[in-house]
């Protein structure tokens, strides 16, 4: 209802499945609460590499969302082709921020304290997160969405440097894995 209803009472040019970022992480083992005020926390974080390792990864991560894809094939059902309808997902780096960091911050220096201090440990959890952000935008793709949208909410705090380092090559390889299938949108904040 809350996708459709722009279609409905303002006639937008497309409607988007958002699902919060965070089902990702969520998918891959890691469990948050949303704390009135402050938003999300995670009561686990990833500190070591030994945390890397416990995480679920792609498929089968991705398939715990089937409440997502679900939700994807009514409301393609209910727009009825009068729109185009978009996926959406976090970057791998916004949700690196988030699972190092254990909630939201101005200036996530735990995350980038973790990516500067032990880079092949971040590069691990980066291509999970990207392997597992790739089947979850397949799988809105199969179940309906014209197109998907990977947000990229954390990247304009990182150098152009780092930005390319730790987040642009994982945005590109969701886009080079998903562009035979559906467009893809890139949006970074700040970048």
């Amino acid at each position: 209802e809350v996708t459709i209803q722009p279609v409905d009472e303002l006639g937008v040019d497309a409607a988007i499945i958002f699902s919060d970022i965070l089902v990702i992480p969520e998918a891959m083992g890691l469990t948050y609460e949303m704390i009135k005020g402050k938003g999300p926390w995670f009561p686990s974080t990833i500190q070591t590499k030994s945390d890397i390792e416990k995480l679920i990864e792609g498929e089968a991560a991705a398939a715990e969302l089937q409440y997502v894809y679900d939700a994807v094939a009514l409301t393609k059902k209910e727009l009825n082709n009068r729109v185009p309808l978009i996926g959406f997902a976090g970057s791998p780096w916004t949700i690196l921020c988030y699972t190092v960091q254990g909630q939201g911050s101005k200036t996530f220096d735990k995350a980038k304290e973790f990516c500067f201090t032990n880079p092949v440990a971040a590069h691990q959890l980066l291509q999970k997160i990207t392997d597992t952000t790739i089947a979850y935008l397949k799988a809105k793709v199969k179940a309906g969405v014209d197109a998907v949208q990977v947000f990229d909410s954390w990247g304009g705090m990182l150098s152009p440097v780092d930005y390319q380092e730790f987040s642009w090559q994982y945005i590109n390889q969701i886009i080079e894995a998903l562009k035979d299938e559906a467009p893809v949108i890139a949006f970074g904040k700040g970048c």
